[in-house]
């Protein structure tokens, strides 16, 4: 996360240096970076594309398709039960996956011909799979009595889900040559069925 973090300031220390004077009202972008999910706090990506276009000086709306992939495990080792010195993994790994079409209405805090500093907020509608427990229990042998351990779990959320939700989202982008634009985005989002996710990625655009 440090070194990604690390990335995006430089991105924007060298794209200013190159930004032109210029801006045409519309554009598209790719949206790609790390994200949380936080139930569970599983660690993941998200990604998206999207077209954004200023219907007045300083407001925008925006309309993307996005997606998201997290995962996270929980680690059990044992020895196995025919040889001793054989370590078998035996970790309970889970993913949650979901896409979504998103809309923003967004205010330009700032905006020069070369940079625009965004504050948004939208509505989206979602569907996820997981297969994330809601608990689990691990029965280790002195309590069973077999020779490796046996998982109980217990799902009391259903595995697909359709949910409506809002967003927030901080961006900021520089206007290139060639009407290329690039910049951070930070979001936090959460849906009806009580799933949040926070993100930090890269916006790579081009306008037109």
């Amino acid at each position: 996360m440090k070194s990604f973090i690390i990335l995006v300031i430089l991105s924007i220390t060298i794209c200013s240096l190159f930004a032109q004077e210029n801006m045409k009202p519309a554009q598209i972008k790719i949206v790609f970076g790390r994200s949380i999910h936080g139930t569970g706090d599983m660690g993941g990506l998200a990604f998206s594309t999207e077209f954004q276009k200023f219907f007045k000086p300083r407001l925008t709306w925006s309309l993307s398709l996005d997606g998201s992939i997290h995962s996270r495990d929980f680690p059990i080792f044992f020895n196995s039960a025919t040889n001793l010195n054989q370590i078998i993994d035996g970790s309970i790994r889970s993913t949650t996956a979901g896409v979504q079409v998103a809309g923003h209405l967004g205010y330009n805090i700032l905006k020069s011909k070369q940079q625009d500093f965004q504050c948004r907020i939208g509505a989206l509608l979602r569907y996820q799979s997981s297969s994330y427990y809601d608990g689990v229990q691990v029965l280790y042998p002195p309590l069973t009595g077999l020779p490796i351990p046996v998982n109980v779990f217990d799902n009391t959320t259903p595995q697909n889900t359709y949910a409506v939700g809002g967003s927030i989202q901080l961006l900021c982008y520089y206007t290139l040559k060639n009407d290329l634009t690039i910049g951070p985005l930070v979001g936090f989002q959460i849906d009806t069925k009580g799933d949040a996710l926070s993100q930090i990625s890269l916006t790579i655009g081009k306008r037109f």
